[in-house]
């Protein structure tokens, strides 16, 4: 969703849902790659809400709520480089808001 701010008066709302399967590409041969990956990936979905005010012609405010049901998930990372013997997954950010101002000049 593009930042843009238009006639007096606008609002909006919306949502996003991010939906990934399952990874099961595991690299734990040195001799073919890193070797390092930490393990398979089960599938995930996101959803995300967010709403727009416009409060003049040329500023405006958005806010939103990312991962709204503070759902555990890693990102699997097939490029995966790591000095560390015991590689493990890093879990993704859970349940964030936002607020932020918008101008247009």
């Amino acid at each position: 969703m593009a930042d843009s701010l238009s006639e007096f008066g606008t609002w909006n709302t919306g949502f996003k849902l991010r939906a990934v399967a399952g990874q099961h590409r595991l690299d734990v041969d040195p001799a073919a790659g890193s070797g390092f990956d930490a393990d398979n990936r089960g599938g995930f979905a996101l959803l995300d809400l967010f709403a727009g005010l416009q409060l003049h012609d040329t500023i405006g405010l958005r806010g939103g709520i990312d991962n709204l049901l503070n759902k555990t998930y890693a990102e699997f990372n097939p490029a995966n480089a790591t000095d560390d013997a015991n590689p493990s997954s890093v879990n993704g950010p859970g349940r964030s808001y936002y607020l932020r101002a918008l101008a247009t000049f």
